[in-house]
């Protein structure tokens, strides 16, 4: 069927499964010829992740991958990517995959962890919607419904209890929920003691990213990448303070008691530059209750710098 011929990855196909809440996206890989797959984001947090990496530098994607992607791939892809197991899989099901993005197989894509083997739960989930959507791209393929992507159209797909039968239509693609949490500090005596400390004409960099560099600790589990918190001089590229997470760690509690014990001993910062408007998630409450001006979207160069030969030291342990 090859639907990259005919999709491009922002032309998105919306499937409504029967009592679920939120929609799954699908995105179509391979039109640009560089990668061939499915990709299935469920729920907004996933289809938000995705509108993200479209809009981010390419320099920045590698890291971003691994920083904020959530999603099911079905690839088509080479022989040599696939497992042992994967091979054999496909050679008992008596299935032909021959040549060059002709061999399909599956990963988890998961925020700070290594694309991994779908668990029982995901193969169901992919394969309902994977079922979903070859019903859904035929009334496109068939020309029975025609939908203008360019115009932030897409085909939703859902099932009406009422009539006992699935629908397609074509509607506006809608507005993706905003995650406006924000974690809140209401330590009085906390918030007393930062106010007091004398600001610095110092700005920082304030980050956590995900190192490349997979561990397993079972065979069973799926490979995380560690998390990487540091305090980076603006100007200097210094690096001030740094740390490494444990992978069941709570790092936003990290994080506070990172910035707060870094202020109780410079003071408080010029400004806190952030690599992007989700680390608001944190320290937009704190920052605004001791007045301290937080900056993004303006790049991370000493952190950049940190992280690539951080990582070059531990792959040469």
């Amino acid at each position: 069927m090859k639907p990259w011929h005919y999709l491009w990855d922002t032309d998105l196909i919306t499937i409504l499964l029967p009592h679920s809440q939120e929609p799954i996206y699908i995105s179509v890989m391979g039109r640009n010829g560089a990668c061939y797959g499915i990709g299935v984001y469920p729920g907004y947090k996933s289809i938000a992740a995705f509108y993200r990496l479209l809009h981010m530098p390419e320099n920045e994607l590698p890291a971003a991958m691994m920083n904020i992607q959530n999603c099911l791939m079905c690839y088509y892809g080479n022989r040599d990517e696939l497992s042992p197991n994967e091979r054999a899989i496909i050679k008992a099901l008596g299935l032909k995959c021959r040549g060059e993005n002709n061999w399909i197989y599956f990963r988890s894509m998961k925020e700070g962890y290594y694309p991994w083997f779908l668990n029982s739960e995901q193969v169901v989930l992919m394969t309902q919607a994977l079922q979903n959507f070859v019903m859904a791209f035929k009334y496109i393929l068939n020309g029975k419904i025609t939908v203008r992507f360019e115009e932030n159209e897409t085909l939703l797909r859902l099932y009406s209890e009422e009539r006992k039968e699935w629908l397609n239509t074509v509607i506006p693609v809608t507005p993706i929920p905003v995650d406006s949490s924000r974690y809140v500090i209401d330590n009085k005596d906390l918030l007393h003691k930062l106010n007091c400390q004398k600001p610095s004409n110092m700005s920082i960099e304030f980050d956590l990213v995900y190192l490349s560099i997979p561990f397993q600790d079972n065979k069973d589990e799926t490979p995380y990448f560690p998390g990487f918190l540091s305090i980076v001089e603006r100007n200097s590229g210094m690096c001030l303070s740094q740390h490494i997470a444990d992978k069941d760690e709570e790092t936003e509690i990290t994080m506070i008691n990172m910035l707060c014990d870094f202020m109780f001993k410079n003071g408080k910062p010029n400004a806190i530059y952030i690599r992007d408007d989700r680390f608001l998630l944190y320290i937009a409450d704190l920052c605004k209750k001791i007045n301290v001006k937080i900056i993004y979207g303006k790049g991370m160069p000493g952190t950049n710098e940190l992280v690539m030969e951080t990582t070059k030291l531990m792959r040469n342990r």
